[in-house]
């Protein structure tokens, strides 16, 4: 799992223009896709990324919770390319 913060300094624009989180989103996207790609020496490769706005308490319980059911996430991932149900995965208590 990799996580990205905005850093501090644009934390304040961002407040502003809401329109540069998506920007910000779109290139870190773009990156990473191509990074993946590079890696496994591959085009076809579509890595899976969720974007999202979270304060601290909430990306820490975020981060638990993926370590603790990754071999689940993993599963349902190879599911969805297959285009079969997901399976459920509990939430954290």
């Amino acid at each position: 799992m990799l996580v990205l913060d905005i850093p501090k300094r644009l934390r304040l624009h961002a407040r502003f223009d809401r329109k540069l989180l998506g920007k910000l989103s779109s290139c870190a996207w773009t990156c990473i896709q191509a990074e993946v790609r590079r890696l496994l020496g591959r085009d076809d490769v579509l890595p899976g990324m969720v974007a999202a706005i979270l304060p601290g308490r909430a990306r820490a319980m975020v981060r638990e919770w993926t370590g603790l059911h990754r071999a689940e996430l993993e599963e349902d991932w190879r599911l969805r390319r297959l285009m079969k149900p997901l399976n459920k995965i509990e939430g954290l208590e």
